[in-house]
């Protein structure tokens, strides 16, 4: 308040206008860090790993700021070092899906030839021993 607007009104009453103007700065600034918090709060329960505080807060508060972006940062970097984990898990248990494929075909033509061999052989002391 200008110094003429303060006449006529006592040391007491202006000490607690003073206050009440400190008391809702304090507020409003409370409420920006709350509101800004549930926001990213809210983007990263969607899924939104990249949901980092970009807009500093007073000075007070900063630490927060930078303490939840740290820490959304530290997930991501969690959840994408999980995530290339489990594609090459998934890739190795492609690479053995296709060996044990393989193997099987190589199984399964070993049978036959050994299967046609018996028969041949068979055959050839059948008709061997007719002679």
């Amino acid at each position: 308040m200008a110094s003429a607007d303060w006449a006529g009104v006592s040391a007491q009453e202006q000490r607690r206008i003073q206050l009440e103007a400190e008391r809702a700065a304090k507020e409003t600034e409370q409420n920006s860090v709350v509101t800004a918090r549930a926001d990213a709060l809210k983007r990263l329960s969607g899924a939104d790993l990249t949901a980092s505080i970009d807009n500093a807060f007073l000075e007070s508060y900063e630490p927060l700021r930078v303490d939840d972006n740290a820490a959304i940062s530290a997930m991501h970097e969690a959840v994408s070092a999980t995530s290339d984990v489990a594609q090459g898990m998934q890739n190795g248990t492609q690479d053995l899906l296709s060996a044990a494929e393989s193997l099987s075909r190589r199984t399964e033509q070993q049978r036959r030839t050994s299967k046609r061999r018996k028969c041949r052989s068979r055959r050839l002391r059948r008709h061997g021993a007719r002679r």
